[in-house]
């Protein structure tokens, strides 16, 4: 059974404290795979290691923490940053594959912002560099906001420290007996209740914005509410890594939109029900996958190449002295290719895919380093500049593209 296998079977029922003896096994054997991956030691030994997760590790080591208890951080910080994050960053995307005129707006709105900081994506440019805090977006901020609503559904659980009467907007009361166990599920409370957000299961990415700016009154019975979605939770005890996962999400879909051209491969196939079994832990996951098409917008080779031999390909014309003719393998149309499903684990492979050291062009391949292979026409020569250009990425910017 894969890891991933393990962790979707066996997460719910662990986080209810509800394992049975083989549940158990297979768990701790999993926590140690990580611990084994993630081991301060081998962290180290890595190149280009991040310097937010040296950064920590320094810290940590400086307050007293023992190696073993660093490492099993690094399984938290793992899970902290991906584990919801990811899902919804998929989720975003296949809502705007499926809404064209989202995907137009978002993706224009995207440009503008852009082009206000002085900076264009082209071909043969340099690599955009912003800050989320330079760059205003509200219809991406009001999409993130929208998808949440639809595909965040956490419990929220609370203890009751005191005997108590709880009455209810519509009137009924409630007695709480001091140690009672209250578990609220938002999901149903406020996201889909139709008088807080009318036709609440369809997906509009300009929900939460008003004419002059972001929509942040909702009322219900006449009365303005104090939250009208909650993905994060609330209280003392709302997520604190959310302006962090939000940003995640941003970048992804700002990098992908920049650089990609996408397309769902069935246009009629609508967006697949959530995984029932995940509701209350956060984002929930597809219940199959979503297949979809990419391209490249922009392909920027740095040498004049002679005429390619004759073949049923598609030509990519950057300018006139930057030509590579490719036919992406296993497609259904010319000149785009089929990446793996939109998924869970998915944006860490369109976040590798971003970065230009993930290129090689060796021998008559242009190779991408999910393991996607497109067929590729061009000279050794070409290929020998093209590999000195990416030796002088690598050098200037180790960190491929920052936003």
């Amino acid at each position: 059974m894969s890891v991933l296998c393990i962790i979707r079977q066996f997460l719910p029922k662990m986080a209810l404290g509800i394992l049975d003896p083989l549940g158990k096994k297979k768990t701790q054997k999993l926590r140690n795979f990580f611990w084994d991956v993630l081991s301060i030691e081998k962290i180290y030994q890595k190149e280009n290691i991040s310097g937010w997760v040296v950064e920590q590790d320094q810290l940590m080591a400086e307050t007293g923490m023992t190696e073993e208890m660093r490492t099993q951080f690094q399984l938290l910080l793992l899970w902290a940053s991906q584990a919801n994050t990811g899902p919804a960053a998929s989720w975003l995307l296949a809502y705007l594959l499926k809404h064209p005129e989202a995907m137009k707006a978002v993706r224009e709105e995207v440009y503008n912002v852009l082009k206000e900081t002085g900076q264009e994506v082209e071909p043969g440019g340099p690599l955009i560099n912003v800050t989320l805090a330079q760059i205003k977006t509200p219809l991406l901020d009001s999409a993130v906001e929208e998808t949440l609503r639809l595909r965040a559904s956490p419990f929220l659980f609370r203890s009751v420290l005191q005997d108590m009467d709880l009455k209810m907007d519509d009137g009924r009361e409630y007695f709480l007996r001091k140690g009672d166990q209250l578990l609220l599920f938002p999901f149903v409370g406020l996201h889909m209740d139709p008088e807080i957000h009318p036709d609440p299961h369809t997906f509009k990415y300009d929900r939460f914005l008003n004419p002059d700016g972001p929509k942040k009154e909702f009322s219900k019975n006449g009365k303005k509410l104090k939250y009208h979605s909650m993905p994060w939770g609330a209280g003392p005890s709302m997520c604190p890594g959310r302006f962090f996962a939000i940003s995640e999400m941003k970048l992804f879909v700002i990098l992908m939109l920049l650089y990609f051209d996408m397309e769902l491969v069935n246009v009629e196939e609508e967006i697949p029900p959530v995984d029932v079994s995940r509701y209350g832990f956060g984002t929930t996951h597809p219940s199959c996958d979503i297949q979809f098409r990419y391209r490249l917008r922009f392909l920027a080779f740095a040498c004049r190449t002679a005429t390619p031999p004759q073949a049923s390909q598609r030509e990519l014309r950057p300018p006139a002295h930057r030509r590579l003719t490719i036919a992406a393998a296993s497609s259904g149309r010319q000149g785009f290719a089929r990446p793996p499903a939109i998924s869970s684990g998915w944006q860490g492979f369109a976040c590798r895919l971003l970065k230009p050291r993930g290129f090689s062009c060796r021998q008559g391949f242009l190779r991408m380093p999910a393991g996607r292979l497109l067929h590729a026409w061009a000279p050794p020569a070409a290929a020998t500049c093209q590999r000195e250009r990416l030796r002088k990425t690598r050098a200037e910017d180790r960190h491929g593209i920052t936003l």
